[in-house]
């Protein structure tokens, strides 16, 4: 006789300590970023001509990998309008809610990347930071059927782990430069970032708004942290039995 157990949930705990951003922009299941152009989609499109096999009158809204993306991980929205201003390599930029802040990494680190010459890259400070109870990367991955009128802005990919440390969910943008100037409007509300877990595991959000100085003290701990774990992985790498 054979029991199959179904896998323990992946919890994933989601902290901020803002508490406009607790309030109004708490990262959700992707479920909830649902395109609405495609909810006006038929299932099936009905041409006059009914020789055609039904699977070419299939739309999209069928398509189950475009439904499955949906029922995976959770997004990241934007938490206050945002303005970015380019004009060839200078830029700038402005949050309206007075409070959140970006920054650019040195052009070094994109050095003799396709980046390099025609972006500019910019890093949104997340007013969260997450944890999650079980060692699983973390996709990051942009929501491209809802970035339809992002134009010339990538957001970056990418792999992690925030397993059982304080992590920032830093979010990383390019923006097209411009031989004039030219400004990026992106919206409150709108989902920046889809992070799909890859696991089988069913996915728990929990937030917890926390203090100011809580959330400096588990970020400060985090590099700590991060210290013993990389210390840790290179004596393994001297044990035999530890490879």
């Amino acid at each position: 006789m054979f029991f199959f157990c179904r896998p323990k949930p992946l919890t994933v705990h989601l902290f901020t300590a803002r508490e406009d951003v607790f309030l109004h922009a708490k990262p959700q299941k992707a479920i909830n970023y649902f395109p609405e152009w495609v909810k006006q989609i038929p299932k099936a499109n009905f041409p006059e001509d009914q020789s055609e096999p039904l699977k070419k009158k299939l739309t999209i809204k069928s398509c189950p990998a475009f439904a499955n993306l949906y029922s995976k991980g959770f997004m990241f929205p934007l938490w206050s309008d945002l303005n970015v201003e380019v004009s060839g390599d200078s830029w700038r930029y402005q949050f309206f809610d007075g409070a959140s802040y970006a920054e650019s990494h040195s052009s070094s680190q994109i050095a003799y990347s396709p980046f390099e010459e025609n972006y500019i890259q910019l890093k949104l400070n997340n007013p969260w930071a997450y944890i999650s109870d079980a060692d699983v990367d973390m996709l990051f991955t942009p929501p491209s059927w809802n970035n339809f009128g992002f134009g010339d802005v990538i957001v970056a990919q990418g792999a992690y782990s925030p397993y059982r440390f304080f992590s920032r969910a830093n979010i990383n943008l390019f923006f097209k430069k411009q031989p004039e100037r030219a400004i990026y409007q992106l919206f409150f509300g709108h989902p920046l970032v889809h992070v799909v877990p890859v696991t089988e595991r069913k996915l728990i959000l929990k937030h917890e708004l926390v203090t100011e100085s809580e959330f400096s003290r588990r970020h400060a701990a985090n590099g700590l942290h991060l210290f013993g774990q990389n210390r840790f992985k290179r004596l393994r790498k001297l044990c035999p039995h530890g490879k």
